[in-house]
């Protein structure tokens, strides 16, 4: 007997403070395929779906009779992040993709989620798209969900769910081996097995740059997870660290737990979760210093390369890529060797008007809004201008491409140098600079539009990290954003805030209920 298994999704990290809505053209420049392009996309690569399909193949060749898995590739599409979705680009999307799934008459589904998306009209589209997938086909048919780490989730989507699985790592390197957890889980499903479900939400956020997994407090939360699930008291046990970006009301910290433990047993360890997490808060808040002093250390240090971490301009958060500050004080510090990247149309046609060798003066960044400095007046000579796109061969997403549109090198007098490009890019490969002939090792400083996810691509490399406090609205200051929706009370905003804020939900297998949940500091 073949079963047949779909694989899909919507993939968005939604800034609700940045200017720019996203709309079907975002998809499109990042990755909107369906059926054969969807294969022919993702096979092969370090993603979600490049995992189910590996983990589908490998078991396909080493089961040498019985049941079979027929692949049925539907729809998905990602975009960078960036503003809310508009009405019109979600209705579309989710519209194609439930039709796809209908169509399919598929035995399983796999999705590929965020879960910090929002559209316009809609503060939790995720779980309602996934409440309405569970309408249309029924209670019977397995559906797993992989979401990003960064994922503010809620009842809705786990309810509606038989599995949740969310990355492991901050830097993102995991995206490949969840997807194959999803997918065994699947395959477990598919021949009869059902599972408990527990979802943590804590009264938390935590800063971005506080949300590294390879340091603490989430190494500890992390090996917390690990143990629950090498004992075998759990399947699958998720931490997500949350999107202090989305201002909606499930935003926060959670857990998720797949399980074949149920009732009080299950509870019982989502407390376990939530205490340990609520005895670090006081670690999940981060330092960032002034500019021109960043700067002055960056200059002092005896080796390079020196990142500065353009915390509040974070590409991979929503940011728009085109901040100015630290690019300014460079120049106003003549740093030699020193790069940085911005996203700006107007600069790249001015130096390919101009051509390699040649000079140019330009008014370079800051032309999405007014909250990420001032254009910088930069005169400086072509070094190089192309194609920038270019193929993820580190850590992150290995296989795909990013596509930053033409791009150029301009460098000044004082040996500044700046990547220009079409559109933004987040900093997680170190493509971003070798595709424009620059080798990341050689520079004395970089600039990274980034929190934590520049490591994946010069962590290796890097002498010092500093955390610099550029204005913009990815900003570790919190409350220097104008929230309207967000839960409350949450920290660090109410100092008040206690534990007996956190809610558990528990569900059985099959229960599909949203309650209101349970008190994290009550057995109930």
């Amino acid at each position: 007997m073949s079963h047949r298994l779909y694989i899909g999704g919507l993939w968005h990290e939604t800034h609700s403070f940045a200017a720019d809505a996203t709309t079907l053209e975002n998809f499109r420049l990042y990755k909107l395929v369906e059926g054969d392009d969807l294969l022919q996309a993702f096979e092969g690569t370090s993603t979600e779906i490049g995992g189910v399909l590996s983990h589908v193949a490998d078991q396909a060749r080493s089961q040498s009779q019985g049941e079979g898995v027929e692949i049925v590739s539907g729809l998905f599409a990602g975009s960078l992040p960036s503003g809310p979705i508009s009405a019109e680009t979600w209705t579309t999307l989710r519209e194609r993709l439930i039709a796809s799934i209908e169509a399919s008459q598929a035995d399983a589904i796999f999705l590929s989620l965020h879960g910090a998306m929002v559209a316009q009209g809609d503060t939790d589209p995720e779980g309602r798209l996934v409440t309405e997938i569970r309408k249309r086909v029924g209670g019977d048919v397995p559906i797993a969900v992989t979401l990003d780490y960064h994922a503010n989730l809620g009842p809705q989507l786990v309810a509606a769910a038989d599995a949740v699985v969310a990355y492991d790592t901050y830097p993102h390197t995991d995206f490949a081996e969840r997807g194959a957890e999803a997918a065994a889980l699947l395959l477990r499903m598919l021949r009869g097995e059902r599972f408990s479900k527990a979802l943590l939400q804590l009264p938390l956020i935590p800063s971005v740059p506080a949300q590294a997994t390879a340091a603490q407090p989430m190494r500890d939360l992390l090996a917390m997870a690990h143990d629950l699930e090498s004992s075998g008291e759990h399947e699958i046990v998720s931490w997500m660290a949350g999107f202090p970006y989305a201002d909606v009301p499930r935003m926060g910290m959670s857990a998720v737990v797949t399980s074949k433990q149920s009732g009080d047993a299950l509870r019982e360890s989502m407390q376990q979760l939530a205490h340990a997490a609520w005895n670090g808060r006081s670690q999940f808040s981060a330092d960032v210093i002034p500019v021109d002093e960043a700067v002055r250390r960056a200059i002092a240090a005896p080796k390079g390369p020196v990142v500065l971490v353009d915390v509040a301009d974070n590409v991979g958060g929503g940011g728009p890529g085109d901040g100015t500050a630290l690019l300014a004080e460079l120049v106003a510090q003549q740093v030699s060797g020193s790069v940085v990247t911005i996203a700006d149309k107007a600069s790249v046609d001015a130096a390919w008007d101009a051509g390699v060798g040649a000079r140019v003066s330009l008014e370079i960044g800051a032309k999405v809004d007014d909250r990420h400095g001032v254009p910088v007046q930069f005169e400086g000579t072509v070094r190089w201008v192309g194609d920038g796109r270019f193929t993820l061969k580190g850590d992150w997403m290995k296989g795909l491409s990013l596509d930053p549109g033409r791009s150029a090198v301009v460098e000044n007098d004082a040996g500044v140098s700046v990547v220009l490009s079409e559109r933004k890019v987040p900093p997680f490969d170190a493509g971003v600079l070798q595709s424009v002939g620059l080798q990341p090792e050689d520079c004395r400083v970089i600039v990274a539009k980034s929190a934590i996810a520049w490591q994946a691509a010069y962590g290796a490399i890097a002498a010092e990290a500093i955390f610099v406090d550029t204005p913009g609205i990815t900003t570790p200051r919190l409350e220097r954003l104008p929230y309207e929706r967000r839960r409350a009370p949450l920290l660090p905003f109410e100092p008040g805030t206690t534990l007996e804020d956190a809610r558990i939900h528990v569900w059985a297998p099959g229960e599909r209920s949203v309650s209101d949940g349970q008190s994290a500091t009550t057995t109930g």
